[in-house]
């Protein structure tokens, strides 16, 4: 699994864009550029998400 859509705009991330796929310990990180819109973003699949629940 990988990006295969803009995390901005949404447009599909084909051949008229730029995706570099990088390691930052456990996390996959991708560095993403969109020709429809132009954006430069970062995302980051983690390898485990460490959440809480407020107290009710």
């Amino acid at each position: 699994m990988g990006v295969n859509f803009c995390p901005v705009c949404g447009t599909a991330l084909d051949d008229a864009a730029f995706v570099q796929e990088y390691w930052a310990g456990e996390d996959r990180q991708f560095l993403c550029w969109c020709a429809a819109c132009a954006a430069m973003s970062t995302v980051v699949l983690a390898a485990a998400v460490v959440s809480h629940e407020p107290e009710h």
